[in-house]
């Protein structure tokens, strides 16, 4: 007596593991920082087909290995290779190749500056306070970040210096703290102009050193040039110095420090709109 209960063929199996194999999606990145994986898993999720599986997210370590990994993928099978547009995206030659996507922005973390999703998460934050108008006017977020923007783009400009000729010199692991204004024992949210043009002036000295006078005109002008307008929100690391001034400012004027910066980001990351991100990575989605 047959059973009424329905049974997979051999070819049916082999057919349904080729299909889920198919739909796999092998994802190589820099990070090894368990918050930036995340981050980065939650805007891959939201961006692609939901019928896509991501087999899990391969950390690499660094820039070249992410590239070393791409030069030697497996063209059987759906791969992607994830790397920070960083300051290379100012210098490097970025000729597209399928599968291997360069950020337009400097790490993941620069996709979750969206006015928008922060005036929210202020909002939620400051669970105390009703007026969400009166909030977002107070902490008025478009002056305050323009007033960085102009003091932290140059010293980045001066950061892609030392990046295009491989100095080996400190750059973006000079915490933001050591660079923002203090009353007293207290650290304030915005950057100190005294303290970033120290800075500047500490780093010219050094990279001339090594480059000499003519040759740092001549790398400024040309890293300028390449600056054109763009903002700090692709430019200069959110990671590193944007978003430790933005979580600070937030739980200031919210006035509520419990949340950590790590929770903060992921819930940027599951409000912002994703079609910037998900323009970076269509092209390399593309069936041919």
């Amino acid at each position: 007596m047959r059973s009424n209960i329905p049974t997979r063929t051999s070819e049916r199996i082999y057919a349904e593991s080729y299909l889920d194999y198919k739909n796999d999606m092998f994802i190589f990145i820099e990070d090894i920082d368990e918050n930036s994986r995340k981050i980065m898993l939650e805007l891959i999720q939201r961006a692609i087909d939901k019928n896509i599986k991501i087999d899990r997210l391969h950390s690499c370590g660094n820039r070249k290995k992410v590239i070393e990994k791409f030069n030697e993928r497996n063209s059987t099978r759906k791969e992607l290779y994830i790397i920070d547009g960083d300051l290379n995206m100012l210098f490097e030659n970025q000729e597209f190749q399928k599968g291997l996507v360069i950020l337009n922005k400097y790490c993941i973390e620069n996709y979750l500056l969206d006015i928008d999703s922060i005036h929210k998460l202020l909002y939620e934050e400051a669970y105390n306070i009703n007026e969400q108008e009166k909030l977002e006017e107070d902490f008025n977020y478009i002056n305050w970040f323009n007033e960085q923007n102009k003091l932290l783009i140059n010293l980045f400009k001066i950061y892609a210096i030392e990046k295009y000729n491989d100095l080996g010199i400190e750059t973006v692991s000079f915490s933001i703290n050591l660079l923002r204004n203090r009353i007293g024992k207290g650290i304030l949210c915005s950057c100190s102009e005294e303290l970033i043009n120290k800075r500047i002036e500490d780093l010219k000295k050094l990279i001339i050193e090594k480059i000499g006078n003519d040759k740092f005109i001549n790398d400024e002008s040309f890293i300028e040039n390449k600056i054109n307008n763009r903002n700090s929100d692709i430019i200069v690391s959110a990671k590193d110095y944007i978003l430790p001034l933005i979580f600070d400012r937030l739980k200031k004027f919210a006035k509520n420090t419990s949340s950590k910066n790590e929770t903060l980001k992921f819930r940027l990351a599951r409000m912002i709109n994703i079609e910037s991100f998900k323009e970076n990575l269509e092209p390399h989605l593309k069936i041919g």
